[in-house]
């Protein structure tokens, strides 16, 4: 016959001692964790001690094993009260009262041992031997009423003044101390002979359901800081164990059948229905587990359609953050059913983070900006972890206040682990409001906004480095453009000092020849034609030395790029003593940007000069052929070695003693971006030329 007195306690024991080191192991440092981990050794080790005095046969044991139980009787109540001072904050405020508590369990600790606290043993409930209790021990039961009492209504006080997830962890531990120690407590009534009818054997099955309900408030109301995820595969393990004893006995059914109409009994008698099942066992296991998760985890599996669902959205590459603020914003707040939700995003350049999507009530706080030194920001960094309203601490004012400002009760950090930034960056906030059925975030609510936060991480970063390199690009543009800008200062000064030069000594003269008609007449059409001429090379200039920025594509004709071109670089020309042949068989109409083009022919026309240090001819041809222009342009310089060709566009190779190895990857780029190709051939000692073809305009 089972001995449920002796189970019951065996098994407590045993959960509460396993349970105790799990939270335990999960965060040692955390002081909650500790205590919740002294009461749960306090209450295996008095289990223990009950099964051993329910088993011992002789009243040396008995005496002993009762004595060893109520060790951890006193300590029991004592750790619970300690626990649920840290768990609602008042340790400090309640220091006098558990010192003294210690105080009176210190002794009777001491008193343990004598017979003031057990007289001896006596048969009792069917026992032969049974502990008798002494004239201390009714100070032992006030005692313990008393703490547990007090641990009761202090985590009824915090129930009622919590919200959220904080007010459901209480409820659950509240009722699982009632539960549990209602139950317990029923064995001091066992000590002093009074009868609890039948109920007797089994009261201490309740303590299992303090332990299950301390376990269900770990894994869905993340009781003492702790997420667990393991109800699918407890679940998932029972279906797989379920399924396999049906089939098991489908397959035993099966043989009998066959060995009854066959009268066959050899081992293949059975191998149809073994077939069979090992075609059927997987998709059938796979089948109830969806049923499973539809049934079970609807939570869980409502957000794995919506992150399937939106997944193309969430993960596709984009530079426009302020659309996939916005975006994120509406399907946390749309799948979640909350009052809002919003995502505000950091500033590289100022370290501010700036609220860029909503949904909901938080509409009508996008554009605010959070400074990177605000506590809450400075919060949420220290944490590195998400932040809920009921974990600030309520000295903490000035996060509450921001939180409250922000109407959000959930702040997600979107936390970036690449190497690019150099070390872990806070590029985002998820800022979430209440739910509007009132309830707190769940495990699984955790668990979905974990996984949008990765994907969303992997866009931010993504779009942060693609904006940051475009602008390091324009730069190394523009860098370019101002070293070309350099070599041809001189020739454009000389450009701009002849007609200045010319309109200076016409104006010095004009006094002395006022009256003479002739140079009035000479005067006068110089002018519009060197002021033109001026007007010109400023204008051309402007066009060239001016950053790179967005500009509307447009239609335009190489050749006249090509003169412009050339004007510029004249003095580069004549000085190098370089011949200009032209040959100019269409004009060459094609879309896109005058500017950047002039950057590309002037990049290959000022190598070209380089490389005829002697003088030579520099031959320009633009002609078309199909739906394509091409522009040739050829000098008769040193060349380029065959296996240098293919580096020459990479960007920072150069064979210039000063130059930048940028001028041809700039080329290379903005021509492409045009929709053309540029190709080389080049003889050492003969020279080099450049074909660039460019898709001729249709309008």
């Amino acid at each position: 016959m089972i001995d449920h007195y002796a189970l019951s306690s065996i098994l407590t024991s045993a959960t509460v001692f396993a349970l105790g080191l799990f939270v335990f192991s999960r965060k040692m440092s955390a002081k909650v964790n500790r205590c919740f981990l002294l009461l749960s050794l306090s209450i295996s080790w008095w289990s223990f001690g009950l099964f051993e005095h329910a088993i011992s046969k002789s009243a040396d044991m008995v005496l002993f094993w009762g004595r060893f139980l109520h060790i951890g009787a006193i300590l029991i109540p004592l750790f619970l009260y300690n626990l649920v001072l840290v768990l609602v904050e008042k340790e400090e405020k309640r220091k006098a009262l558990l010192s003294f508590f210690y105080m009176l369990s210190s002794f009777l600790l001491i008193v343990i041992g004598t017979p003031l606290f057990f007289k001896g043993v006596v048969p009792l409930h069917g026992y032969e031997f049974w502990v008798s209790p002494g004239i201390i021990y009714p100070l032992h039961i006030v005692l313990t009423i008393t703490m547990v009492l007090l641990s009761v209504l202090e985590l009824f006080f915090k129930f009622r003044s919590s919200k959220g997830l904080a007010k459901n962890q209480m409820l659950y531990f509240l009722l699982a101390v009632v539960i549990g120690y209602s139950g317990g407590g029923l064995n001091y009534l066992l000590n002093y002979g009074i009868p609890i009818s039948v109920f007797s054997p089994y009261i201490n099955y309740s303590i299992l359901l303090y332990v299950a309900i301390t376990a269900y408030a770990i894994v869905t109301a993340r009781l003492l800081d702790i997420e667990v995820v393991i109800k699918r595969s407890v679940v998932y393990s029972s279906v797989a164990m379920v399924l396999t004893a049906v089939y098991f006995i489908i397959a035993y059914i099966s043989e009998m059948i066959i060995i009854r109409i066959t009268g066959y009994t050899g081992i293949w008698a059975g191998l149809p229905a073994i077939l069979v099942i090992a075609v059927l066992f997987q998709p059938t296991k796979e089948r109830a587990q969806k049923i499973v998760d539809r049934i079970m985890f609807r939570k869980r599996y409502m957000y794995q359609r919506v992150i399937s669902r939106y997944s193309h959205a969430l993960t596709r590459p984009t530079t426009d953050l302020r659309r996939f603020a916005k975006l994120s914003a509406y399907i946390t707040c749309k799948a979640m059913n909350l009052t809002g939700a919003a995502l505000m995003l950091l500033n590289r350049e100022d370290g501010k983070y700036e609220l860029r999507g909503a949904s909901g009530q938080a509409r009508k706080l996008t554009g605010e900006i959070l400074e990177e030194q605000n506590p809450l920001i400075q919060e949420i960094k220290k944490r590195g972890k998400s932040l809920p309203l009921e974990d600030v601490p309520k000295d903490n004012k000035a996060v509450l206040r921001e939180m409250q400002a922000f109407n959000c009760v959930l702040i997600v950090p979107l936390i970036s682990e690449s190497e690019y930034f150099g070390k872990p960056t806070m590029l985002s906030l998820l800022c979430l409001g209440e739910k509007l059925s009132g309830e707190p975030f769940s495990a699984d609510d955790i668990s979905f906004l974990v996984t949008m936060a990765d994907q969303a991480t992997i866009i931010i970063e993504y779009a942060i480095i693609l904006e940051e390199l475009h602008k390091s690009r324009q730069k190394l543009v523009q860098s370019e453009k101002l070293a070309a800008l350099g070599t041809m200062a001189a020739g454009v000064a000389h450009e701009i000092k002849n007609p200045l030069a010319a309109l200076k000594l016409f104006t010095e003269v004009i006094p002395q020849k006022f009256d003479d008609h002739e140079y009035r007449e000479k005067f006068a059409k110089l002018i519009p034609s060197e002021l033109n001429r001026l007007k010109r090379i400023l204008s051309d200039l402007d066009d060239f030395s001016k950053p790179e920025k967005e500009e509307k594509a447009a239609q335009f004709t190489v050749t006249d790029v090509l003169e412009k071109t050339l004007q510029l670089v004249g003095v580069q020309l004549k000085k190098g003593g370089v011949k200009v042949q032209k040959s100019y068989k269409v004009p060459g109409r094609v879309f896109g940007s005058p500017s950047k083009m002039m950057q590309v022919f002037m990049n290959i026309i000022l190598n070209a000069v380089h490389a005829m240090e002697g003088g030579g001819n520099l031959t320009i041809e633009c002609s078309q052929n199909g739906s394509g222009v091409t522009v040739s342009i050829a000098d008769t310089g040193t060349g380029i070695p065959a296996d240098k060709i293919k580096e020459i566009f990479n960007p920072f190779f150069t064979t210039k003693e000063f130059g930048t190895g940028l001028g041809l990857a700039i080329t290379r780029r903005i021509i492409e971006e045009h929709g053309g190709t540029v190709n080389v051939r080049s003889e050492v000692g003969r020279g080099t030329t450049f074909f660039i073809r460019l898709p001729a305009s249709r309008l």
